[in-house]
């Protein structure tokens, strides 16, 4: 009768010991490794300005076209008691084509330099992080809806094709979009393997570029900076199927759109001239279109 009530107590320590419905993980991790295809477009314009006594410079524009390349990077999400959310991603892109043309911006007046300059892209690498924080608010059990916070930062280095025959023989810019937004994310599922993602965010936009080029009559380089501030915008949507209970294969697109309305440009030329002008605008718009394998932990 002892050993039946020894082996009694001991067998239900062992049950009680388990739990009779499976607890949800602390902290959850994906890592979500991602390549595709990228698109990027650049235009700048300034206003006529007065730079010195008799001197001004007329209002100038830049344009870099279609500027397409390969994009690749990771993104990873944790989630802490299926609640609260920290995105932190990490993003690069290959230029591997697109245009350059100039309007009175590049030439210093009276030079005798061509007002109307083109060139091909040579080279050209994006960098783009991003951090962000949410709460997903979950309002059913098939559609997760996440506000979020967060800053991105978003880096482009152009550099063009030199001709020996053409006036303009050397040009880089490198450019600079950054800022703090809020958004919201959000998770909708259709059945077990099957879901969608789709997200919006609004952003202020901070800006700062420089740059260089050179015509063949320059004996140094002329130079450019600018700075502003602006507003963006982004948008993503995405579908998701699940291979295994923890992989997941998918395909997204998205849109980054930042608009610099207030701000100023700088130029010195190469024969000591130039001066500080108002920008009228920088536009700069972002494609992307990707495939995703998310690896859940």
């Amino acid at each position: 009768m002892r050993n039946r009530r020894v082996m009694t107590f001991v067998f239900l320590c062992l049950v009680s010991s388990f739990p009779l419905h499976a607890k949800k993980k602390v902290v959850a991790f994906d890592l979500i490794p991602f390549a595709g295809y990228r698109q990027d477009n650049v235009k700048w314009k300034t206003k006529t300005g007065t730079v010195s006594p008799g001197i001004n410079l007329p209002s100038g524009t830049v344009k870099w076209n279609s500027l397409s390349g390969i994009e690749y990077g990771v993104n990873t999400r944790t989630t802490l008691r299926d609640r609260y959310i920290m995105d932190a991603d990490l993003g690069f892109a290959n230029c591997l084509g697109g245009t350059m043309k100039d309007s009175n911006y590049l030439a210093a007046p009276g030079s005798g330099n061509p007002t109307r300059n083109s060139m091909n892209l040579n080279n050209g690498f994006a960098f783009s992080p991003n951090l962000a924080f949410g709460i997903n608010t979950k309002p059913s059990r098939s559609f997760d809806l996440i506000p979020l916070i967060g800053i991105d930062y978003n880096y482009l280095n152009l550099t063009g094709k030199k001709n020996a025959t053409a006036p303009l023989t050397s040009l880089s810019n490198t450019l600079q979009f950054y800022g703090p937004y809020v958004g919201f994310d959000s998770k909708t599922k259709f059945n077990r393997r099957w879901s969608m993602n789709a997200g919006a965010a609004f952003s202020l936009a901070y800006y700062h570029g420089r740059g260089h080029w050179k015509f063949q009559q320059n004996r140094s380089d002329n130079t450019m900076s600018q700075s502003g501030n602006g507003v963006g915008l982004r948008g993503q949507i995405g579908l998701k199927y699940m291979l295994a209970q923890s992989v997941t294969l998918g395909g997204e697109a998205d849109i980054n759109w930042n608009r610099i309305h207030n701000g100023h440009d700088t130029r010195r030329f190469s024969d000591d001239g130039g001066g500080k002008v108002n920008l009228s605008h920088v536009n700069w718009t972002s494609f992307s279109g990707r495939i995703t394998l998310t690896k859940a932990f």
